[in-house]
C-alpha cells in the first residue's frame, strides 16, 4: 500500500479521471456542526424524516461509524444543471441521472483499489460514505474546502452547489487541510454568502426564512419525495415547476452561474409528459424510472405529484386523467384525484 504521503497526490489525480472532485483531507471533529444538528433536530425541521433521529451519535461523531478512522476524503460529483427536461414542472436535476448512491460509490471503489497494493486492505482501513450512510457530509467537506450556504448546501467558489457529495473515512493519517474558518456570513474570494440572500428571497414556500436552517415542513423536496400521504393544497400552487424535488435555491445562487464542464454519461433524458406519468403502469414506471433516484418517491409518489402539478399549471386535461385515476389501487392517488376534482 503506498505511504501516507503519497496518498494525497494519487487521490486528487485519480478523482479527476473518475470524474470527482477532490476537495481534500480533513480531520474528524465535527463537533460544532453536530450541535446545530442536534438543535434542528430538536426544533422538527426534519419534518416526517424520522430516520434522521437514527445513529446521531455516529453522525456526530464519525469514529464512532468507522472505530479507528483518523481522517476524512472528501470528494464531490460536479453534475450538468441544465439537463434536458420538457418545458413546465420538472424534476431536480440530479434525479435525471442513474442513482448516484451506486455511481459514486463505485467511483471511490475504483479509486481507492487502484492505489492499494493489497486489496484486502480497503475495508480494514477506508469506509465509503455516499448520503445513505450516517456521516454528516456537508460538515466534514465544509472543513476541507468550500463553505455551507444559506441554502444550506455545500457551495465550492469554483464548483458551485450542483455536487453530489462523497466521504471516504480512512485509519490512515493523512496529512489533512489546514484551512482557515470560514465565516460565511463574509463574502471573500475563499467564498461565503455575504450579505446575498438570492435562495431565501426566492424560495417559494418559506423552507429558507431563517439563514442556514432548512425547515423541511415547508420544502418541495420534502413534499414530493420524503412524503408518503396527500399533500397538504398550501403547496400545490407551487408545483408547476417541480413535481420531484426542487432546484430553486440552487439556480438562483451566484455561485452556480458557470456551466460545469464534466459531461455526466449516465444523464437519462426525462421527456414523459405529466399526464403520462399520471397514467404511467408499473411496467412503465420501472422502464422510465429504474435505476434513477425517482424511485425514491415510489411509482404512488410521482403520479401523486404528476397530478398535483397538472393541476398547478392549468393543464386541460387535469380533470379527465382525475377522473380516471378516482379507482386507482393506489390510496394517496385516488385520495389526491378526489381533492383536485373538488377544487376545479
Amino acid at each position: 500500500m503506498m505511504t501516507p504521503t503519497d496518498w494525497i497526490p494519487y487521490i486528487s489525480k485519480a478523482s479527476s479521471k473518475e470524474g470527482l472532485v477532490f476537495f481534500g483531507a480533513t480531520q474528524l471533529d465535527i463537533s460544532k456542526d453536530g450541535v446545530r444538528f442536534t438543535k434542528w433536530l430538536d426544533s422538527k425541521k426534519n419534518a416526517g424524516m424520522e430516520f434522521l433521529e437514527n445513529h446521531v451519535d455516529k453522525r456526530l461523531d464519525p469514529r464512532k461509524l468507522f472505530p479507528g478512522a483518523v481522517s476524512a476524503l472528501c470528494f464531490g460529483f460536479p453534475y450538468k444543471h441544465d439537463c434536458s427536461q420538457p418545458l413546465g414542472s420538472k424534476a431536480a436535476a440530479y434525479a435525471c441521472f442513474k442513482d448516484y448512491h451506486t455511481v459514486i460509490k463505485r467511483k471511490l471503489q475504483n479509486i481507492l483499489q487502484n492505489g492499494l497494493s493489497d486489496q484486502t486492505s480497503l475495508d480494514q482501513h477506508f469506509k465509503i460514505c455516499v448520503d445513505s450512510v450516517p456521516v454528516l457530509e456537508r460538515a466534514l467537506l465544509s472543513k476541507a474546502d468550500g463553505f455551507i450556504g444559506k441554502n444550506t448546501c455545500f457551495i465550492h467558489t469554483e464548483h458551485g452547489s450542483f455536487l453530489l457529495l462523497g466521504v471516504v473515512l480512512t485509519s490512515i493519517d493523512l496529512q489533512t487541510n489546514n484551512k482557515p474558518k470560514l465565516d460565511p456570513d463574509v463574502r471573500s474570494d475563499e467564498g461565503g454568502c455575504g450579505s446575498c440572500k438570492r435562495c431565501q428571497i426566492h424560495c417559494p414556500t418559506g423552507a429558507l426564512d431563517e439563514a442556514y436552517q432548512l425547515d423541511a415542513r415547508k420544502c418541495l423536496s420534502y413534499w414530493t419525495i420524503e412524503h408518503r400521504g396527500l399533500i397538504p393544497k398550501e403547496f400545490w400552487e407551487h408545483m408547476d415547476k417541480f413535481y420531484f424535488g426542487c432546484d430553486i435555491c440552487q439556480d438562483v445562487c451566484p455561485y452556480n452561474r458557470h456551466k460545469t464542464d464534466y459531461e455526466y454519461k449516465d444523464h437519462r433524458k426525462v421527456d414523459m409528459s405529466l399526464k403520462q406519468i399520471a397514467l404511467m403502469s408499473q411496467s412503465q414506471y420501472v422502464s422510465w424510472f429504474g435505476g434513477t433516484p425517482m424511485t425514491r418517491a415510489k411509482i404512488f409518489g410521482l403520479k401523486r405529484n404528476a397530478l398535483l402539478a397538472m393541476y398547478a399549471s392549468c393543464d386541460p386535461d387535469t380533470k379527465n386523467v382525475c377522473e380516471d385515476l378516482l379507482k386507482s389501487d393506489f390510496e394517496v392517488v385516488s385520495g389526491t384525484a378526489k381533492e383536485i376534482l373538488s377544487c376545479l
